[in-house]
């Protein structure tokens, strides 16, 4: 899989306080787990809706990597059978502290997924849940959210 230089398109990485590339994330992603067979877009309200275009894109574009958009609490109550190392979670929190959806994002990295956060809270649990935290307005994000989406459609 070929990522795409979106070399424009970045956010601030609140763990390390410097800004960091959508295609530089997944790489680090493919470099810790793999393969990468399907993405769970999770969060609640506006939340989701910000995830929505970059789901649409990966289930009209990608023939390889399944995409999957869920409700933070629906994501916890229903969890998909294929959750595990091959699989993505990007979890989105306007105000980093939606209870459900941090832990949708605990739960997939306690199963072994990559997961991705981004919030607008650098002081929130969102911002401090494990895997790659990224914070960002919301133009930035969005941009974010479909750079990471381009990134895994077939070179």
């Amino acid at each position: 899989m070929k990522l795409i230089d979106i070399s424009r398109i970045s956010v601030l990485n609140i763990h390390y306080n410097n800004y960091m590339k959508a295609n530089e994330v997944i790489k680090k992603v493919l470099d810790e787990h793999g393969e990468i067979t399907e993405v769970y877009w999770v969060a609640c309200g506006g939340s989701l809706i910000d995830l929505y275009p970059s789901h649409f894109l990966m289930n009209v574009e990608s023939a390889k990597t399944s995409s999957g958009w869920h409700t933070a609490k629906e994501f916890l109550v229903a969890t998909p059978k294929k959750l595990g190392k091959h699989s993505l979670v990007v979890m989105c929190s306007h105000s980093g502290n939606t209870k459900e959806a941090v832990d949708a994002a605990v739960l997939a990295y306690e199963r072994g997924a990559a997961v991705v956060t981004l919030t607008d809270n650098a002081g929130s649990k969102a911002a401090s849940s494990p895997g790659y935290t990224r914070g960002a307005t919301a133009s930035p994000r969005r941009k974010f959210l479909l750079a990471s989406a381009r990134c895994w459609l077939p070179s």
